[in-house]
């Protein structure tokens, strides 16, 4: 999947299409899920070579869709915008990847993240974040990196499978950009980390996702 001028991905360009591909896994969570099981070369790749889907994916997006309703119930006596509150703490969860291998303290875990974004309201901001238009958004992104794609369907699960080959600091620290907007001092903040480091770990990722998409 080369650029068409043969040139390195524009970081601006791979940011604008991850974070919209982020926007809709958070509305359909099933699409990460979609990914691993499409058996495409990256997916492979990030899998070590098994096709399949993540047991972390998995766990997560089980606890997730059993928790959802409940917490978005909670949330709404909370906050202005619980089903953002509730969509972006399961997006830092699967951007933070913890160690967690069942199902209940998954859905604890769920339920402390939301918990904490709505004790800090002040720093949680919604971002600008309409319904994703679907393919044409998508693939109008897609054109602006100068890449040559298939379709929609095999360049998202491309980048949700470039996206889970890096490593977790980088992941958080890209998913925190790309999906919630944040700015470099905002993630920092969350992630406990020195601006300029965040700003270093966002560029190495962009930098990954557009070498295997070059590569593929």
């Amino acid at each position: 999947m080369q650029p068409d001028d043969g040139r390195a991905l524009s970081e601006a360009a791979i940011e604008a299409l991850l974070a919209e591909v982020l926007r809709e896994c958070a509305l359909e969570p099933l699409l990460l899920l979609d990914a691993a099981r499409s058996g495409s070369t990256l997916v492979r790749i990030a899998r070590n070579g098994a096709a399949g889907p993540d047991p972390f994916d998995e766990i997560l997006i089980d606890a997730y869709e059993s928790t959802r309703a409940p917490m978005i119930g909670w949330a709404t006596a909370e906050v202005t915008d619980p089903e953002d509150i509730v969509r972006t703490a399961f997006m830092r969860v699967y951007a933070r990847r913890p160690d967690i291998t069942e199902a209940e303290d998954m859905r604890e875990y769920l339920w402390r993240t939301t918990e904490n974004l709505i004790r800090d309201t002040p720093r949680h901001k919604t971002a600008d974040r309409l319904d994703p238009a679907g393919d044409e958004r998508i693939a109008l992104l897609a054109e602006r990196t100068g890449l040559s794609f298939e379709d929609t369907i095999t360049l998202r699960h491309m980048l949700i499978a470039a996206l889970e080959t890096l490593p977790q600091r980088e992941r958080e620290a890209v998913v925190l950009r790309g999906y919630e907007g944040s700015t470099y001092a905002e993630i920092g903040l969350i992630m406990g980390l020195a601006p300029d480091t965040v700003e270093s770990h966002i560029h190495d990722a962009l930098a990954e996702v557009s070498a295997r998409l070059q590569a593929a």
